[in-house]
């Protein structure tokens, strides 16, 4: 959580990771940070997630 206050919402780019991902958001709800902003990291981390999957997907597939 220190780190979330350190940096901001920028860690919120990092919530699609297995392990950390899930307290990553708890903890930015914990220290109230705003929502939209927080909405918005949250969602440009995970389209950034699906976008390197299927990039890797259509590498792969050729």
């Amino acid at each position: 959580m220190a780190r979330i206050q350190r940096w901001g919402i920028w860690p919120l780019l990092f919530a699609w990771l297995p392990i950390i991902g899930d307290a990553l958001p708890l903890a930015a709800g914990w220290i109230r940070l705003n929502a939209l902003h927080c909405a918005i990291i949250l969602i440009a981390g995970k389209l950034l997630r699906y976008a390197m999957i299927y990039w890797g997907m259509s590498a792969v597939a050729g």
